[in-house]
């Protein structure tokens, strides 16, 4: 899959092919340890692509309590939010070990103003991200409580399979907690409704491993087509 690091070092290279000035693009590569922030709240000035694991981002209130607004894993854009408004509006936090990619906000702009390659890439990433808000708005505003469960482990399904892993069994990077408070739900709710999917044979669940034993079925629940209220 291209990522943002991918177009950096394509426009690097065909800038250096074209031009014996300076590189233009800022990239590097940082490793991070699991529980640790890739960025913070107000942090400004680059925007970041992950290469390995998984990330969450998350929004501290007042009293500190955590509210989860999203999950990335390689591939996925994070931190788009700086480039409409000069800073990040929440923190991105390590679920587990791994790499991103880091590309200032003054280099991608700039880029994309004098490449159109470098432009339709940013601004086909930057569509992506948006249809992603958007699904994910609409599905925690329209949707009972276990649709938004299944709703979270097809799209990790759909997104493991586009990345050329089983869209069937992965697992679960997130705790119950963080599915619970970015799905808007109470843990109790979401491991109740875990517990009744496996009674009802749609899954298996053995610590963090999922196995999706029935993604009609799921899929059905999503749509509203399937048995809802005897598994909410």
């Amino acid at each position: 899959m291209r990522d943002i690091c991918l177009l950096a070092n394509v426009t690097q290279q065909r800038h250096e092919l074209t031009d014996n000035a300076p590189p233009t693009v800022n990239v590097r590569t940082i490793s991070i340890r699991r529980g640790d922030r890739l960025y913070s709240q107000g942090q400004t000035g680059s925007v970041y692509a992950v290469r390995l694991g998984f990330f969450k981002t998350r929004i501290l209130n007042s009293h500190l309590r955590e509210q989860v607004t999203g999950f990335y894993m390689p591939g996925a854009l994070v931190g788009a939010d700086v480039l409409a408004l000069g800073q990040h509006g929440d923190d991105a936090v390590a679920l587990e070990d791994g790499e991103a990619c880091e590309m200032a906000c003054t280099s991608l702009v700039g880029q994309a103003q004098k490449n159109n390659d470098t432009r339709h890439q940013l601004q086909r990433i930057l569509g992506q991200e948006i249809s992603r808000l958007h699904h994910t708005t609409q599905r925690l505003r329209d949707t009972v409580a276990v649709q938004r469960v299944v709703g979270l482990l097809l799209d990790l399904s759909d997104a493991f399979a586009l990345r050329g892993y089983s869209a069937r069994s992965f697992l679960l990077r997130m705790t119950r907690n963080e599915m619970a408070s970015y799905l808007g739900l109470s843990i109790e709710t979401v491991s109740r409704i875990l517990s009744r999917l496996q009674n009802h044979g749609l899954l298996q669940i053995q610590g963090k491993l999922v196995n999706l034993t029935d993604t009609k079925a799921l899929q059905d629940i999503l749509e509203q087509n399937g048995n809802v209220a005897g598994i909410d």
